[in-house]
């Protein structure tokens, strides 16, 4: 009797496994803000692995400042830029949410004249950060927009550090004389190529593109010379 009451426990299938909401689950979890973010540390931010932005409201307008991790150059990671919103009225505040799940963030930012809401994602394939925003009241369409701020060339390390940047690199603007008369020396004895007095050009390029209301932006490193685009 018990064994057969063994064999019986041992037959009878399993109970099924609950099934997790996990959009549900990880909802529980996202980060909220009930006000603009304003520096870096505590931005919301998107990326995948190599392309990404941290967004918050630097002097009072929403920006999202783009970074690449293979953007790099003697050991430091160079500035690229900021995509920023473009308001018809001032902006008084907003809020924003990292959804998990989605790998998105949204939000909203209030102005004298009226609402954006916007919501921002990086994709994987291809890679680009797609930026949908959508004005009311008088932010509507036509009203808001989005602007591209490029970044000053130059290493952020060396700069916090006051390092002498390396031969061949972007100098300041306006060199004095005594710092001209060292580089003219360091190009000569290196043999490199004359050294711009301007800032370099930045060797990634924003593309924007606007398909309906969805309005995107996707930094393109140049192709090697001799290669075309591939459709």
């Amino acid at each position: 009797m018990i064994l057969c009451l063994t064999l019986l426990a041992l037959q009878t299938p399993a109970a099924p496994a609950a099934r997790v909401d996990w959009a549900a689950f990880l909802a529980r979890h996202d980060l909220v803000w009930d006000r603009l973010p304003t520096r870096w540390g505590e931005s919301a931010f998107i990326g995948n692995g190599r392309l990404g932005a941290t967004i918050d409201a630097q002097g009072g307008v929403l920006g999202w400042t783009i970074n690449r991790t293979d953007f790099v150059h003697d050991q430091s990671r160079y500035p690229i830029g900021r995509v920023v919103l473009k308001t018809a009225g001032t902006v008084q505040g907003g809020t924003v949410r990292l959804t998990l799940w989605d790998a998105e963030a949204s939000g909203t930012v209030t102005t004298d004249r009226g609402e954006v809401r916007w919501r921002s994602l990086t994709a994987a394939q291809p890679s680009v950060i797609v930026i949908v925003l959508e004005g009311r009241g008088g932010e509507r369409e036509g009203a808001v927009d989005l602007d591209w701020a490029p970044a000053e060339a130059r290493p952020p390390r060396k700069v916090a550090r006051k390092e002498a940047f390396a031969p061949g690199t972007c100098i300041r603007r306006r060199p004095s004389r005594a710092r001209e008369r060292r580089s003219r020396a360091c190009r000569r004895s290196s043999g490199a190529g004359p050294t711009p007095s301007r800032l370099c050009p930045h060797p990634l390029s924003p593309s924007p593109f606007r398909r309906g209301g969805t309005r995107g932006m996707a930094l393109v490193p140049p192709l090697p010379r001799g290669e075309g685009v591939r459709g």
